[in-house]
Parts: C-alpha cells; structure tokens; sequence
C-alpha cells in the first residue's frame, strides 16, 4: 500500500475502509486513535523512530507480521488482536489489554509488560529475552 499519512488512514478508517495491510505510516504519532478492527498487517509503524501508541484502541486489530519495534503502548486496548510473527522488540506495552491476543511467534524481546493483561493469550512460541513480564519478573527463554 506504500506510505501513508495518519491524517489519510484515520479518513479512510472513518469512510468504512479496515485494510490498510503493509502500510508505512509516515507519522509516529497515533496516541489515543481508534483503530479497532482494522487490518495492519505487515505494517511498519517504527520506521527510524519510536512509535507512540499510548492508549491507541486496537481492540481486534490484525497486526501479524507488523513491526512495532520499539512502540509505546501503554495503555493500549489490544484485546483480541492478531500479533502473530509480529516484532515487538522494546516494546513498551505496561497496562496494555492483551486478553484473548494472538501472540503466535512474536518477539517481545527486551520488551515490558509490567501490568499488562494476559488472560488467554496465545504464548506459544513467543521470544522472551530480557523481557518484563507483567509481574515483574524478566523472562529469558531466549539462552
């Protein structure tokens, strides 16, 4: 889909459209945007920089196979979302609703997810390396 503005994608979001797969959003900043139901995957979100998504809803969202290196999502409603194969090193996801996710191979290395919910989530195969977990421990599944 190549390169979009936020200011583009929240248009179309709002005309109806969901698919918005492989994009590359040209903006950082998509805090607190709703975004439910909408399919971003293979999207690249942290492209040089450190995305914020803090109290972004992506409730249902899928995002399999999409870079989220380094994002900020605390906060974020990511209840039910498809992460398979996502990357989400460094990933700031502290009180982030996981429930009922789908995080089939993803990689949560070095990331946090102090207070994150995890009911029912789908940890088969994730990487864990120097990550927080949401009760504090770090867990290295990766050595």
């Amino acid at each position: 889909m190549g390169r979009m503005s936020i200011e583009e994608l929240l248009r179309r979001y709002a005309a109806g459209e969901r698919d918005f797969a492989s994009v590359e959003l040209s903006d950082k900043d998509l805090g607190g945007v709703d975004l439910c139901g909408a399919d971003l995957s293979g999207t690249t979100i942290s492209f040089l920089e450190i995305a914020n998504l803090r109290g972004t809803n992506l409730r249902n969202a899928r995002l399999a196979d999409a870079n989220l290196d380094g994002a900020d999502l605390t906060g974020a409603n990511l209840r039910g979302a498809d992460l398979r194969d996502a990357t989400l090193r460094g990933a700031n996801l502290t009180d982030a609703d996981l429930r009922g996710a789908n995080l089939f191979e993803t990689d949560l290395r070095r990331a946090n997810l102090t207070y994150a919910n995890l009911e029912g989530v789908n940890l088969e195969k994730v990487v864990f390396c120097d990550t927080l977990m949401p009760d504090g421990l770090i867990r290295n599944d990766c050595c």
